[in-house]
């Protein structure tokens, strides 16, 4: 019984963490590793107030990615089918060489600040994200995601 009250405990205490002002978190695994250019993954997000809002880009890569830079395009489509697409080169070594996202043991985490401030009308948004480097297969990318924060 006392371990069930912490174990729930610590549930709680992660839950209750959760930035308030985030309102969409999402990733795409790639299951084998490796970022193939026709795998674009789309995700769906629902904005119910009108607001400024930022858009972070969420990497995870794995160590040994062999470039000094993630390059991708960000496309965000409203209902109406209007598009605006954003590029972020990215860079993920620094001049030493050395990853410069937040490492766990193999795994190295980035976010990218995609648009700082944008304003977005209630409805629901589709965002695609397609890798923009060459050559056409990018390798040691896990995952790819966004994140949707209200600007204070």
């Amino acid at each position: 019984m006392k371990s069930f009250l912490i174990i729930l405990l610590v549930a709680f205490s992660v839950v209750s963490c959760k930035d308030a002002n985030v309102i969409f978190e999402d990733y795409y695994s790639f299951g084998d590793i490796l970022w193939q250019k026709n795998d674009q993954p789309q995700m769906s997000i629902s904005i119910d107030q009108e607001q400024a809002y930022q858009f972070v880009l969420l990497a995870r890569l794995a160590n040994g990615y062999p470039y000094r830079e993630l390059k991708v395009k960000v496309s965000l489509k409203d209902e109406s089918g209007n598009v605006n697409t954003k590029i972020l080169n990215s860079k993920v070594r620094d001049e030493n060489n050395h990853y410069n996202g937040e490492m766990m043991g193999d795994l190295i985490d980035y976010e990218f600040v995609l648009i700082q401030d944008t304003t977005l009308a209630t409805g629901t948004y589709t965002a695609t994200i397609e890798e923009m480097q060459e050559p056409a297969t990018l390798p040691f990318v896990m995952e790819i995601g966004l994140r949707v924060n209200k600007k204070q």
